[in-house]
């Protein structure tokens, strides 16, 4: 899947930090839309969180989005969702060329960017995961050579 690619990854990054600046991250900032409990965490399981309200009214977890769905597909379900399953509950969260509903979080030119983005990051959770860990992980000092003292 290109949408995985380091190559891929690594040019929407780019592209990323030339609008926004250096110290962006592609990745966390799509993070941010799919953790708002307004929009992907109001039905979903996201980052070890889950939504308010009954089970049975739950949207699947998206940590097995990779597994899941395709790239393409993915996408046309997060941009117009009734229109690949008519009868779902699933809202539309991305509006038409109107990118202002997420743009305090992921400043944007379209919404087909933050949609993009989005996608991207469900397709690359376990990347966030990892990051998150190492940035928790405690720093283990060096033990000294020749033993103790």
């Amino acid at each position: 899947m290109v949408e995985t690619s380091n190559s891929y990854l690594e040019q929407r990054q780019s592209e990323h930090q030339a609008r926004l600046g250096p110290d962006r991250d592609y990745l966390s900032d799509a993070y941010k839309i799919l953790a708002n409990p307004q929009v992907c965490r109001q039905c979903h399981a996201v980052g070890g969180s889950s939504p308010a309200g009954e089970q049975k009214d739950h949207g699947p977890d998206l940590t097995s989005a990779p597994q899941r769905f395709r790239s393409d597909w993915l996408l046309r379900w997060l941009g117009r969702p009734k229109r690949v399953l008519p009868y779902t509950a699933m809202p539309e969260n991305f509006q038409n060329g109107n990118p202002g509903t997420h743009q305090k979080v992921f400043p944007a030119d379209r919404s087909l960017d933050q949609l993009r983005a989005v996608r991207d990051v469900m397709l690359n959770y376990h990347k966030i995961l990892e990051r998150q860990l190492t940035d928790l992980r405690p720093s283990v000092p060096v033990a000294s050579e020749g033993g103790g003292e």
